[in-house]
């Protein structure tokens, strides 16, 4: 009896420090990753930033000034020929 008694003890032993290794990779492997995914959502902002905003924003602000000057023009339109 006391021989199963030292297997269980020696197996409850081992599967703590295989648990406990499994534990300290896993963190290892999330710190890596995480490191990884930053590294690229920075080079992806600098990207961004370099080579698309300069290329993009142009024309992300044709419209905008287009509606404005538009909707002035329309309002001084109307004012002109509403009897105030």
């Amino acid at each position: 009896m006391s021989g199963k008694l030292i297997l269980i003890s020696i197996f409850l032993v081992m599967q703590g420090t295989f648990l406990s290794i499994c534990v300290f990779s896993y963190r290892a492997v999330v710190d890596k990753a995480k490191s990884v995914g930053e590294v690229v959502k920075d080079f992806a902002e600098m990207y961004y930033d370099d080579h698309i905003k300069t290329r993009v924003e142009p024309y992300m602000t044709w419209p905008t000034f287009n509606r404005t000057s538009l909707w002035e023009g329309f309002k001084q339109r109307v004012y002109k020929y509403s009897p105030v």
